[in-house]
């Protein structure tokens, strides 16, 4: 991946006597020089730039830090996996000046309370790949397509997507005339929602296996909105209140079972 610049200010706030402790709002930038690892220091670049000389590696991201993921779709920067262990991030962001991936296959992986805490599709296109352990995004949202034509893309085949607090949803593909196409595809595991699910501007949702479940009880706990889509060939799409296409101002999308 080609290495960002380290700024100004980052190198003065590097230099300063206090920069063994992390700030609560420093940014990680995945780099990927050592391996897949997401508990690699060497796989991480920090205030855009590789640490100053005689600092060492950065520390691997804490509750404090928003996690910015790249890796070009080429293959010459590994995207980062979670296999085991207990990550932590304040927000995640996958895909921003270039494609990104990230795979949660064991363990788990803990956003802190915030508005929107995961974006998957932020700038660019992202993926988001789960097999096993436990993603868990605390008191704010999940979101695809986020403000840009950047199809987000989330596959489940295991594990379990847990989004808690008030308030707090799934939306794919909010913003009003995107054409990022975004989709989540899952034949197994959870996605539990403490607010709503809202697919919207032809996002889809292809469930095949797993559990998805609105936790809501308001009107429209699942929003299918201009010419969203939801296909249903196995598992179970679960509200806890109404299923909504569309409303008085706002164009409706499809369900298939």
């Amino acid at each position: 991946m080609q290495k960002r610049i380290l700024t100004s200010i980052g190198a003065a706030l590097l230099l300063c006597p206090s920069s063994a402790a992390i700030a609560q709002d420093e940014t990680f930038f995945w780099d990927g020089d050592l391996s897949s690892d997401w508990f690699g220091t060497t796989n991480w670049e920090i205030f855009g730039g590789d640490p100053m000389p005689g600092l060492g590696d950065p520390p691997i991201p804490d509750a404090g830090t928003r996690v910015e993921i790249e890796t070009d779709g080429t293959g010459s920067t590994p995207a980062p996996v979670i296999s085991t262990g207990a990550a932590l991030a304040h927000q995640i962001r996958i895909g921003r000046d270039q494609p990104g991936m990230l795979t949660v296959s064991g363990g788990s992986l803990t956003t802190t309370p915030g508005t929107v805490q995961f974006r998957v599709g932020n700038g660019t296109a992202g993926t988001l790949n789960l097999s096993g352990g436990t993603i868990n995004v605390t008191g704010g949202s999940m979101t695809t397509g986020d403000a840009c034509n950047c199809k987000g893309q989330i596959n489940v085949t295991g594990g379990a997507i847990n989004i808690t607090g008030a308030s707090r949803d799934l939306n794919l593909d909010e913003t009003a005339g995107s054409l990022a196409g975004s989709n989540l595809m899952m034949t197994a595991g959870t996605i539990s929602i403490a607010d709503v699910l809202l697919i919207d501007n032809n996002a889809s949702i292809d469930l095949m296996g797993g559990t998805i479940t609105a936790a809501a009880e308001q009107a429209g706990a699942i929003r299918i909105r201009r010419d969203g889509a939801v296909r249903v060939s196995g598992g179970l799409l679960e509200t806890k209140d109404d299923l909504e296409f569309g409303n008085g101002t706002v164009a409706g999308g499809s369900l298939a079972i």
